[in-house]
């Protein structure tokens, strides 16, 4: 499983249960995995995670994982999804 738009690194380790849904994880190849996070696959990703699980379920997924962060990494995960729309 590969973490789209939000990584383990954006939660503290009793928090990480979060990140691991289906609007946020995909299915990569091992010999692709590490091309995945290169700005252009992440999009392909996220373009892929809208397509399977629908824009606004993904959107209204993000906006609930707001509360238990303390940075900006939610409104980033939003402003990527928005830029596939």
């Amino acid at each position: 499983m590969h973490e789209i738009l939000l990584t383990r690194g954006d939660f503290p380790k009793d928090m990480q249960y979060l990140i691991w849904s289906k609007y946020n994880c995909g299915l990569v190849h091992p010999e692709c995995h590490p091309q995945a996070a290169t700005t252009t696959n992440q999009q392909k990703l996220v373009k892929a995670l809208v397509y399977h699980e629908g824009y606004d379920e993904v959107l209204n997924w993000l906006v609930g994982l707001e509360q238990y962060v303390k940075g900006t990494q939610v409104q980033q995960a939003v402003r990527l999804l928005e830029s596939v729309k």
